[in-house]
């Protein structure tokens, strides 16, 4: 059987009162509640079982006694926490204004009996909270520590609760040279969307109000139920894409879900953000002052090597610059520079080159050509720099 008891601000205390009713039927029933329950103690033993509420109902334990005999006793205290067990319990919400509905379980020879019943405290009104997820990287390694944060306000100044899962979605393979991904989401992971907003925290997290043991997606969930972990950390096993979960609430209200979806990479395969690179050589100027190019040696017919500086962007990158130095008294001229990837310019321009397309950097080999016509044993310097995309949605797909 259901019931309800509304919990009032009355005089120095509160009082116990049975459910909401109308008329002179209802002050009487209210009357005789009252009369019955000393001390701001009120029962209701055909609900099975008692309620007595505290004078402060943030700090001081109510105190719940079943009026039922059974073998087992668990209460769902119906703010999203771990449930209680015992013939009588006690328990402090934490809160002043707001509903929730207490169940008691109760089990005599593997027979469960379910007494429900709603509590209102004070007003009985909720505001809403707002949450956020942030997560404190887009690509993570496999054995170092990953946080996420639950955000929220809440105007009632309620405690925020949050439960943490997490699933295991796919095995991911480095994408093919071609490969740029779209960004903004995994597109091979399904259109859902986080009904909480999410982002990356640039600067980092907090440190974890609980750091999780062993692998983070198998454990994170621990018994299922909300606490006030807001930040937990932890690490994956495994390389892959992971799904992680908060489902966020106060003690009032219905939770609210968010997730992320995480790509988890062994270390070889995230390289450092900024790449640089450096040749030399000398140009040995041919007959006719042929021109020559850089690391090759001229032969008569003025040829020179073009794979003689080849590099590879392991990853697509945002940008690349070239700068080429010489070392020389004698008068140069006429200095030109290509970047080629197979037989395609993807830069040409004098002593300095700049790829700002990042739809022309995509991973894969290439190589740089630098042209001389003039000079006598001229040393030569050529570097390269530049970042890379780490957006791991451009560099990783599914396995075929």
């Amino acid at each position: 059987m259901g019931g309800s008891i509304t919990v009032k601000r009355g005089g120095p205390g509160w009082r116990a009162m049975e459910g909401k009713t109308a008329g002179l039927l209802g002050l009487l029933l209210v009357a005789t509640a009252l009369a019955g329950c000393a001390g701001g103690e009120g029962t209701n033993g055909s609900d099975g079982f008692s309620v007595s509420e505290p004078k402060d109902p943030v700090t001081e334990p109510f105190v719940f006694k079943a009026t039922v005999s059974a073998d087992q006793y668990k209460w769902d205290m119906g703010d999203g926490r771990s449930p209680q067990e015992g013939k009588t319990v006690e328990y402090v919400y934490g809160f002043t204004d707001g509903t929730v509905k207490v169940t008691l379980t109760a089990t005599t020879d593997g027979v469960a009996e379910k007494f429900p019943r709603t509590l209102t405290l004070g007003t009985g009104l909720n505001a809403k909270p707002s949450f956020g997820l942030g997560v404190d990287t887009d690509w993570a390694v496999a054995g170092e520590e990953v946080r996420f944060q639950g955000t929220g306000t809440d105007a009632d100044g309620d405690p925020l609760l949050f439960a943490w899962h997490c699933v295991f979605k796919t095995e991911l393979a480095k994408a093919g040279p071609d490969h740029h991904g779209d960004g903004g989401g995994v597109p091979f992971a399904g259109g859902e969307t986080s009904m909480i907003p999410v982002q990356v925290a640039e600067g980092g997290l907090p440190a974890p109000d609980r750091v999780v043991e062993g692998d983070f997606c198998a454990n994170v969930k621990g018994d299922g139920h909300y606490s006030e972990d807001a930040v937990v950390g932890g690490s994956f096993e495994k390389p892959g894409l992971y799904r992680v979960y908060v489902l966020a609430r106060d003690p009032k209200s219905e939770s609210v879900s968010g997730f992320y979806d995480l790509v988890v990479s062994t270390p070889e395969d995230k390289p450092e953000p900024a790449f640089s690179e450096r040749f030399e050589g000398t140009f040995t100027v041919g007959a006719n002052g042929t021109a020559q190019g850089v690391g090759g040696t001229a032969d008569p017919e003025g040829t020179f090597d073009h794979a003689a500086h080849s590099f590879t962007l392991e990853i697509p990158a945002n940008d690349l610059y070239v700068n080429v130095t010489f070392d020389s008294t004698n008068p140069l001229s006429a200095v030109s520079t290509s970047v080629y990837k197979g037989n395609s310019v993807v830069a040409a321009g004098g002593a300095q080159v700049a790829v700002e397309d990042p739809t022309k950097l995509a991973a894969g080999s290439y190589r740089v050509e630098v042209t001389l016509n003039a000079g006598v044993q001229v040393e030569y310097t050529i570097e390269l720099s530049g970042t890379y995309d780490m957006d791991p949605l451009k560099v990783f797909e599914p396995p075929h």
